[in-house]
């Protein structure tokens, strides 16, 4: 390992001769060539997002710095303060992100290809959930914000949830049942402890917060085992 350490270390070193920097110029300038609609479209998008955010935010009075800062930074808040809810969010996207990795590679897998709407279908259940814990959907810009009853987002939530669970109870009733089971538990716990607890004993919103965040990680931890599990099953069968 060392050695292989000691070759790559020589490798990167050697990019800064006249012959390396050439070979790194032309894989630059081969690579932009060929992502050249990538780079342009994400460039447009981007930068029509953050033109539309500075106009929206002078038109409300709003300092454009509060919206692309972070909480912390502008209420000059201890760096702890909400850090657990920040460690949440790294989940949720680590489960989004596997969920969608699954379903659009396993569309293409012969063997795995009924698993793909299963985690398509992960998916808009994790970016729902994973919005509403970054944004506050249901408490504050459902009801104050759009109007909209806040009960319209437990709704959503039910009808996804119940169609994920019906649609694919044989997929989910594997290996790793007990772990999808035990993050749809925890997270109805703490709805459950939301609408009847809060605030009536002593630490509520701390243990609502607890369950909440270890739903999370076990959600994430379903989808890390589920597709690595069917990843290698997938790779060995090529292999085969």
């Amino acid at each position: 390992m060392l050695k292989t350490y000691k070759q790559d270390f020589f490798s990167f070193l050697s990019l800064f001769t006249v012959k390396g920097l050439q070979s790194v110029l032309h894989s630059l300038r081969t690579s932009f060539i060929t992502q050249l609609g990538v780079i342009l479209t994400s460039m447009t998008v981007i930068g029509l997002f953050l033109g539309i955010i500075l106009v929206v935010s002078v038109k409300s009075g709003v300092e454009p710095s509060d919206l692309t800062r972070d909480l912390g930074g502008v209420l000059h808040l201890e760096p702890f303060i909400g850090c657990i809810s920040y460690l949440g969010f790294f989940f949720w996207f680590g489960a989004l992100t596997l969920s969608f990795l699954a379903f659009k590679l396993f569309k293409m897998d012969a063997g795995l290809s009924h698993k793909s709407p299963m985690y398509g279908l992960a998916c808009w259940i994790t970016l729902l959930l994973s919005l509403d814990d970054v944004y506050q959907l249901h408490e504050i810009i459902f009801p104050i914000t759009l109007g909209i009853p806040e009960n319209t987002f437990y709704i959503v939530y039910l009808f996804l949830t119940a169609t994920f669970l019906i649609r694919f109870h044989r997929l989910l009733m594997g290996d790793y049942f007990a772990l999808i089971a035990i993050a749809y538990a925890l997270f109805a716990a703490s709805i459950a402890f939301d609408m009847l607890v809060e605030g009536q004993i002593a630490f509520s919103t701390y243990i609502e917060d607890a369950l909440k965040l270890s739903g999370i990680i076990i959600w994430f931890l379903f989808f890390w085992l589920s597709v690595t599990a069917d990843l290698k099953a997938s790779l060995s069968d090529r292999r085969n």
